[in-house]
């Protein structure tokens, strides 16, 4: 059984920079975004690591390679850790959603039930995330590995603290920049070591 998660944000991409609503839009690492990644693998070479867990998505696949190359860990794609399905709002600059749908922001950013949102823009429900979390939490026990690396994106990782038990207004308001590594340690509950 998982005791300990280590959770990865991927590098940034030209869309991170330019605060473009990726979802499941397929992009690659900028120049800054491979410098992350490799910084990130140089923090966690203490770390015990033999599986790398990643979205299929280029920018966090790209990630998991560059770490799994300086860790000689084994990456496994699966389509299980992609983003959140953004729908009609995928490809537009945030601040041009901010306008257009103001709930935007208020309710995908911190994970709130959409409503009549999620239908009527297409977006992914979080319902549908946990899904695909509990496949692949079974996938993960019967791995056997007690530590496990992954490499998500940004409202992935928000949608699987909740998972966790992380309280959802904590998790709303954390900053998960691009590259962040966030450590976690089963106790009686999942705690996030510093």
């Amino acid at each position: 059984m998982v005791q300990k998660i280590i959770i990865i944000r991927h590098g940034e991409t030209d869309f991170n920079k330019e605060r473009i609503v990726q979802g499941q839009l397929d992009t690659f690492l900028n120049k800054n975004g491979i410098e992350q990644a490799r910084k990130a693998a140089e923090k966690l070479k203490r770390e015990d690591i033999n599986y790398i867990y990643t979205s299929d998505l280029k920018r966090a696949h790209q990630t998991a390679l560059i770490i799994g190359e300086v860790l000689h860990a084994q990456v496994i794609p699966t389509p299980l850790l992609r983003e959140r399905y953004f729908g009609k709002l995928e490809g537009l600059h945030r601040d041009e959603v901010k306008k257009i749908f103001w709930r935007f922001f208020n309710e995908v950013e911190t994970s709130v039930r959409f409503g009549w949102f999620d239908k009527e823009f297409l977006i992914e429900t979080d319902e549908e995330i946990q899904t695909r979390f509990k496949k692949l939490f079974q996938s993960l026990d019967k791995s056997g590995t007690k530590t496990v690396a992954i490499v998500t994106h940004g409202g992935l990782i928000r949608c699987l603290l909740k998972a966790l038990g992380f309280d959802k207004k904590e998790v709303s308001v954390m900053n998960i920049h691009n590259a962040k590594i966030i450590i976690l340690e089963k106790r009686k509950k999942w705690v996030i070591l510093p």
